[in-house]
C-alpha cells in the first residue's frame, strides 16, 4: 500500500511539472540585458562608447584598454597602456587588422575565428634572465595582449611594423591555430631545421671590461637595439658620402 501511494505521489509530481512546462512560453529573446555597461559620467565615454560600437557590437571583442591585473602575468612588472596611445592603436587595428579581414573575406569569418578579448599593455614584459622582450600573447583561443603600447609613434611606420602590425597578425595565427586543428604532419615540414629562439632577440650584450684611467671597470648590458639604430645611422651615412 505504502509503495503505491508512493507511486501515485512521484506520478502526481512529474504530471505537474510537465503541464507546467507546457505552459511556459519559448521566446526568441535573452534573459539577459544587451545593453553596455558604460558609465556616461567617465571621462573615456566617448572612447568607451566608439569600442562598443566598433568591436563588440560588430565582432563581439572586448577590447580591454584599462590593464587588468589579474588578467596580467605577474611575472613581470608592466604598467597601463596610455589613454591617448590605447585609442591611436585601436584605430589603427581596426583599420589595418579587422576591416582588412571584413573586405577580403567577411565580417563573420572574425566573428567566428577572431579573438573575443583584445587586452592592452602599456609597457613591454621584460624577461631579465633571457634578455627578451615578449611583444604579445595569445591564450586559449580567445585572448590577445599587445605590449608597448606607451611607445606607439604612428608616424614612424617602420616601427608600428616591427613592434604592433607583426605581432598582431603574428597572434591571430596562434588564435587560429588554437581555434582549428591542423594535421600533425603539418610540424614536420621544417623538422630539423626549426630554431625555437631563432625568431627572438637578445635586449642585452654581455658586460664587458675594459680599462679607463688605469683602473678596471665594467660596462652596463647595452641595449641591442641602440646598436642597431647605430649600425642603420653608419649604412645611410656610408650612402651619402659616396
Amino acid at each position: 500500500m505504502n509503495k503505491l501511494l508512493k507511486l501515485i505521489v512521484a506520478l502526481g509530481i512529474i504530471s505537474s511539472l510537465l503541464v507546467s512546462c507546457n505552459d511556459e512560453k519559448i521566446t526568441g529573446d535573452s534573459i539577459f540585458e544587451d545593453v553596455p555597461v558604460l558609465d556616461s559620467t567617465l571621462s573615456s565615454y566617448s572612447f568607451d562608447l566608439w569600442l562598443y560600437n566598433n568591436y563588440l557590437v560588430p565582432y563581439n571583442v572586448e577590447f580591454d584598454y584599462k590593464m587588468s591585473d589579474v588578467a596580467s602575468d605577474m611575472d613581470y612588472n608592466l604598467v597601463p597602456a596610455d589613454y591617448i596611445k590605447a585609442q591611436q592603436l585601436a584605430h589603427l587595428m581596426r583599420y589595418l587588422w579587422f576591416d582588412v579581414y571584413k573586405n577580403v573575406v567577411s565580417a563573420d569569418f572574425l566573428k567566428e575565428y577572431g579573438p573575443r578579448i583584445i587586452h592592452l599593455i602599456g609597457s613591454s614584459a621584460i624577461n631579465a634572465s633571457l634578455g627578451t622582450e615578449v611583444l604579445g600573447t595569445a591564450e586559449g583561443g580567445i585572448k590577445i595582449t599587445l605590449f608597448k603600447v606607451n611607445t606607439l609613434d604612428p608616424t614612424n611606420i617602420d616601427a608600428m611594423n616591427e613592434y604592433y602590425f607583426k605581432t598582431m597578425h603574428h597572434e591571430f595565427a596562434h588564435i587560429l591555430h588554437q581555434t582549428k586543428n591542423y594535421p600533425k604532419s603539418f610540424e614536420s615540414i621544417s623538422a630539423g631545421n626549426y630554431d625555437t629562439d631563432g625568431w627572438q632577440m637578445n635586449l642585452f650584450l654581455p658586460a664587458i671590461t675594459i680599462q679607463m684611467a688605469g683602473k678596471t671597470v665594467q660596462m652596463k648590458k647595452l641595449i641591442v637595439w641602440v646598436l642597431h639604430r647605430l649600425m642603420e645611422v653608419v649604412s645611410h651615412a656610408k650612402i651619402l658620402w659616396k
